[in-house]
């Protein structure tokens, strides 16, 4: 079942706002979804990072994040994912006294961009966001990691390929081609 494209061939009131939303919804472990951690390790198992394993982080999932340019204009994300290291202290010590000890340890950011069809496409947008992210929140670019989410078009490839990172993944939300599957958010 792809619940992209079934969302996406409703009636025509479903917009991106509303994909970006429940994808949101569903990359979230602690909503009420039922999956913890089984969509959101599924996702991030495509971005094949080296020894990461998403069910050992603690996340924050935030919708329409504005990271400002030199310029004072904003560059909206559509999803922030931010992964976090925790320490829980001293094991000697008692177990409420370590959870007040807790601290957290942003380990990386997930910018998500979701497009359901091409015209929603902005030039630069991705290199717009990926730069203005790291300069407004002065953080490591190997912590960064840019998600394209789109429909299979020649000209979304395009912009994507353009983009200049090293931490870039497109992800399919419909596939036709079987070389592409294995970044498609087909789950079966």
């Amino acid at each position: 079942m792809n619940i992209f494209k079934i969302l996406a061939n409703g009636d025509g009131t479903l917009n991106e706002a509303n994909i970006s939303a429940f994808l949101g919804y569903l990359l979230n472990p602690y909503q009420d979804h039922g999956l913890g951690f089984e969509f959101l390790s599924r996702f991030l198992e495509l971005l094949q990072i080296e020894e990461f394993n998403p069910s050992k982080f603690d996340y924050g999932v935030y919708f329409e994040q504005a990271f400002r340019e030199k310029d004072k204009s904003k560059k909206i994300v559509d999803i922030v994912l931010l992964c976090f290291e925790s320490s829980l202290g001293d094991k000697k010590e008692s177990f409420v006294t370590n959870i007040l000890k807790t601290s957290k340890k942003l380990k990386y950011i997930f910018l998500i961009e979701n497009k359901i069809n091409e015209s929603s496409k902005k030039s630069n947008q991705l290199d717009e966001q990926f730069n203005s992210t790291k300069k407004e929140l002065g953080i490591e670019e190997e912590k960064i990691y840019s998600i394209y989410v789109t429909p299979e078009k020649e000209s979304l490839k395009k912009e994507f390929d353009s983009f200049k990172s090293n931490n870039k993944f497109h992800i399919y939300w419909n596939t036709k081609d079987q070389e592409n599957e294995k970044y498609s958010l087909w789950f079966a």
